[in-house]
Order: C-alpha cells, then sequence, then structure tokens
C-alpha cells in the first residue's frame, strides 16, 4: 500500500498530485443504499416476472415524494401509498421499489 501511494503522490495531472496522504478517524463503510430516505436513490424495480429491472431512463432522475410522514418508526417510504408500489417498465405487472 505504501508503494502505491507514493507512487500516486509523484504522480500529477495538470501539474496537481493525483493522490495525498490524509487520514480520517472513525469512518464507517458507505452503504449507498442502507438508508433509502437520506441516501443516494437506487433506481431499481423489483418484479416476480422479471426480476430486477432498471427504471428506464426517461423517469430518471427518481424524486422522492413531497408528502412523507415522519409519524411512526421505521422507513416512511414503505408506508407511502404511491412510492413502493409501481408498474414494472417491462412487462406493466404489479412491483415494488
Amino acid at each position: 500500500f505504501d508503494e502505491v501511494a507514493k507512487l500516486l503522490e509523484q504522480k500529477t495531472i495538470g501539474g496537481r498530485p493525483m493522490a495525498e496522504r490524509k487520514v480520517n478517524f472513525r469512518l464507517r463503510d458507505w452503504g449507498i443504499s442502507r438508508q433509502r430516505y437520506w441516501g443516494c436513490p437506487i433506481p431499481m424495480i423489483h418484479c416476480e416476472a422479471c426480476g430486477v429491472v432498471p427504471v428506464p431512463k426517461a423517469d430518471l432522475p427518481v424524486k422522492l415524494p413531497d408528502d412523507i410522514e415522519f409519524d411512526r418508526p421505521g422507513n416512511p417510504l414503505d408506508r407511502h401509498p404511491t412510492w413502493r408500489h409501481v408498474k414494472c417498465p417491462q412487462c406493466g405487472r404489479d412491483a415494488r421499489r
């Protein structure tokens, strides 16, 4: 690891080093989909017939609904009437996010 770090520090792009050494304490792994409401939208739809299907490009970016209620514990998107339950873009059957 040390050899690779030294090599990247020496190489430059546009006069700037490709990398620099930096120590960060107490960092946790970044689970991009761990907390769906606060995290990055994962544009996939789960259909029983088709499996996991990507959201069509025409429907991107996936926007969160504005009428979320934080009145109970748990993920508020699971309780939203239209967010979780959608139609499969391939076969048109009922599917879920």
